[in-house]
C-alpha cells in the first residue's frame, strides 16, 4: 500500500509518550520516505480542533496510562475530535512501570471506532510522573527498539496489496473496565483526586512557565501578586513540577504522598515493553 504521510499525535506531559510516540513514527517514515509530521495534544486549544486522516496518512497515535486507563479528562477529545477514513494506525500506551491494565485495549477500541484500522501496538515502561520508578526510561535502546518496531510494521505494510488485509491488532484488556483505584502501603484506598500542586511563594517567579505547560489550562500567574496559582482542575501529570526551575511547586497531599511510597515500595522491576505487530494474512 502507498503511505504519502506519516503523522504523530500524542498526549504528553512529561514527554516520555511524545517520544516513544516519535520513535515508532520516525521507524515507519524511514521506510516509506515520507515526512514526519506532529500534533501535541497536551495543548488544549489543539484538543478542540478537529483532525482529519485519509486512507494514505499513517497515523502513530500515542497516550499515557492513567490508573490503567486513559486519562479520563483527555479521551473524550481524541473521541470526539480525532477522526480516520480506513487510516492505518499504530497504538501506543506508555505507563510508570505498574501496569498499562486496560489503556492500550482503551485506545486501539476508541481510534477503531473513530474510522482508524489499527494494525499494530505498543506499550511501553517509562518513568512514572511522579513516583521515583521506572527511572531513566525510556533509555536510548527502548527508543532504538520502538524505531525498529515501527520499521517493521512499515516494510509489512508496504507488502499489503488489498484493503482487506488490514486487521486490527489483538491486543489485552478491557476497553470499558474501571479504573485502578490507588492504594496506600496498607492496601487501603488513597484519595488524592482534589490534590493540587502548593506553591511557594518565596521560590516562584512568576515565570509563566508552569502556565504555559499545564494541559488543563488550570494555572495563572495573579496579577496582584504576581505569583503562580492553581485555580483549576488537576490530573496530577506533573508538567508544571518538570518545567518549574526554581522548584516552587510540590505535591504536599498525604494520601498522594502515601500512594507514591506504595508504588515505590512494590514497583521497582524493571517491566519490558509489550509489542503487537502488524503481519499479513496469507490469501
Amino acid at each position: 500500500m502507498e503511505i504519502t504521510k506519516t503523522m504523530a499525535i500524542y498526549f504528553s506531559p512529561t514527554t516520555n509518550t511524545r517520544r516513544m510516540t516519535l520513535a515508532v513514527a520516525k521507524g515507519v517514515a524511514s521506510v516509506f520516505g515520507t515526512q514526519l509530521h506532529f500534533k501535541n495534544w497536551a495543548r488544549p486549544r489543539m484538543r478542540e480542533q478537529d483532525t482529519v486522516f485519509d486512507s494514505q496518512t499513517l497515523a502513530v497515535v500515542g497516550m499515557p496510562t492513567y490508573a490503567g486507563r486513559l486519562p479520563n479528562l483527555i479521551a473524550p477529545s481524541l473521541k470526539a475530535h480525532l477522526k480516520g477514513n480506513k487510516t492505518p494506525a499504530i497504538a501506543v500506551v506508555t505507563y510508570g512501570n505498574r501496569d498499562y491494565e486496560n489503556s492500550l485495549a482503551e485506545l486501539v477500541d476508541l481510534l477503531s471506532n473513530n474510522g482508524f484500522i489499527v494494525v499494530a501496538a505498543l506499550a511501553a515502561p517509562c518513568a512514572h510522573a511522579f513516583a521515583d520508578i521506572g527511572t531513566g526510561r525510556p533509555s536510548d535502546q527502548d527508543l532504538m527498539d520502538a524505531i525498529v518496531f515501527g520499521q517493521q510494521v512499515g516494510v509489512n505494510l508496504a507488502q499489503v496489496e488489498y484493503e482487506r488485509q488490514l486487521k486490527r491488532v489483538a491486543v489485552p484488556g478491557d476497553p470499558a473496565a474501571p479504573y485502578y483505584r490507588p492504594l496506600k502501603a496498607d492496601g487501603t484506598p488513597a484519595n488524592f483526586l482534589k490534590a493540587k500542586p502548593e506553591v511557594d511563594a518565596e521560590k516562584c517567579t512568576g515565570c509563566s512557565v508552569c502556565v504555559r505547560l499545564c494541559p488543563m489550562g488550570s494555572v495563572s500567574i495573579n496579577p496582584v501578586s504576581g505569583k503562580a496559582e492553581i485555580h483549576g482542575v488537576c490530573i496530577k501529570c506533573q508538567a508544571c513540577l518538570r518545567g518549574c526551575e526554581p522548584g516552587a511547586l510540590s505535591f504536599t497531599d498525604p494520601e498522594f504522598l502515601a500512594h507514591k511510597a506504595m508504588l515505590e515500595a512494590n514497583y521497582t522491576e524493571k517491566k519490558d515493553a509489550s509489542y503487537f505487530p502488524f503481519t499479513i494474512d496469507a490469501e
